[in-house]
């Protein structure tokens, strides 16, 4: 049932509410009801295109990198905002970035500093993605900080 339906409902309900006198104890039930539906009614769920293209991707890309280890917190500030550029790439609809936190978890994978996720609509927007000229450019600008290969872990949501 919409939420246009349940406030028609509500409107009925409320209308018999407060034309009957006998059954007090049920108009308010009735009145509760009628309260909590136009709450629902009035509750506008919207979400942002960025959400909703998040919500339908069906390709999920996710990127380990092991930095050098003698960078300083400029190095690793400006690879990090380099990294950021990634997320103008009109094919990457969700993009985030962060450095790895301790938690004493020995499973983690403590050798990677810096982790990235973006989400793709499908396996062929993930291959124009890799073919963009923006995305090479990170990648020229930042590979010489890096202390190995960038590892990936790309899957389809399920």
């Amino acid at each position: 049932m919409n939420i246009s339906r349940l406030n028609t409902c509500a409107l009925v309900a409320l209308n018999s509410f407060f034309q009957s006198t006998t059954g007090l104890k049920l108009n308010w039930v009735c009145l509760l009801i009628v309260c909590g539906l136009f709450i629902i009614g009035c509750t506008q769920h919207s979400y942002s295109d960025n959400e909703k293209l998040i919500a339908e991707s069906g390709f999920v890309h996710i990127v380990y990198l092991n930095l050098k280890d003698d960078l300083s917190n400029d190095q690793i500030d400006f690879l990090v905002k380099e990294l950021k550029r990634l997320e103008e790439i009109e094919n990457v609809l969700n993009f985030s970035v962060g450095t790895f936190e301790d938690l004493g978890d020995k499973r983690a994978l403590d050798e990677y500093e810096i982790i990235m996720q973006m989400t793709f609509s499908d396996r062929a927007t993930y291959d124009i993605y890799q073919q963009d000229p923006l995305h090479s450019e990170v990648k020229k600008a930042t590979g010489s900080l890096l202390a190995g290969p960038p590892v990936t872990y790309d899957f389809i949501p399920r």
